[in-house]
């Protein structure tokens, strides 16, 4: 288990505004230069990740090191490894907590800040792992992420012994992470870069990263979803 702390991150006015799809005036009205230098001084990103050996798998559930996680999806993206890296990642509650004394406008603001935190904390922890374990391109899948269960966050919380001593992480009764712009999951090598947006029919979704595809989202098992279909 390793932990990376003050990972570096900086936040930009205009990448947040293009994520809310906010005009150059409406950014200035909100004040948005401004608000991302509070939100770069009260991000405190960090990680903890471990190395995880695949024990067993099938179609339906990887096996990690004893512990079952339930996912077609994640199965067939893991099918042809050996190894993958558990993590938890948080930038901290301070942003969260200003974020909660603003306005709307601001308010929504910050919360995308926040996201776009997180987003290039873990690019940041992706490049870290492919560098130090020469892995070439890594993608990531979380619990409750498409057909994972949210529930088995508490098998991948399993991997560390007490994440909120390290992290300050913890695990609610409801399986929400605090604080709350924290996340979890799997970082593992691909060929070819894999997001959870190309299985994804969502519209109009301001946190896409990726095309969906309906013809992947069926090789990995997944339903096609009505809203999907002309």
């Amino acid at each position: 288990m390793e932990i990376l702390r003050k990972i570096p991150v900086q936040i930009g006015a205009e990448e947040v505004a293009r994520m809310l799809r906010m005009d150059e005036k409406l950014a200035k009205q909100v004040n948005g230069e401004d608000l991302v230098r509070v939100a770069n001084s009260l991000v405190d990103a960090r990680a903890v990740y471990t190395a995880g050996y695949i024990d067993d798998r099938n179609e339906e559930a990887t096996n990690i090191e004893g512990r079952k996680f339930t996912s077609r999806v994640l199965a067939k993206t893991l099918q042809k490894l050996g190894r993958v890296f558990p993590y938890i990642l948080t930038i901290g509650g301070a942003l969260e907590n200003e974020a909660a004394t603003r306005g709307m406008l601001q308010r929504l603001f910050l919360e995308n800040a926040a996201d776009l935190a997180i987003a290039l904390a873990r690019m940041h922890l992706e490049k870290y792992l492919a560098e130090k374990y020469e892995l070439g391109g890594v993608s990531h899948l979380g619990p409750g992420q498409l057909d994972w269960p949210i529930q088995q966050q508490k098998e991948l919380f399993s991997f560390f012994q007490v994440p909120e001593a390290a992290l300050g992480v913890r695990l609610t009764e409801s399986l929400m992470m605090v604080p709350r712009k924290s996340v979890s999951g799997l970082i593992f090598p691909t060929k070819a870069t894999f997001t959870a947006c190309q299985l994804c029919p969502k519209e109009n979704c301001p946190q896409r990263q990726a095309p969906y595809s309906e013809s992947l989202r069926v090789s990995h098992g997944l339903e096609v979803k009505q809203s999907s279909l002309n």
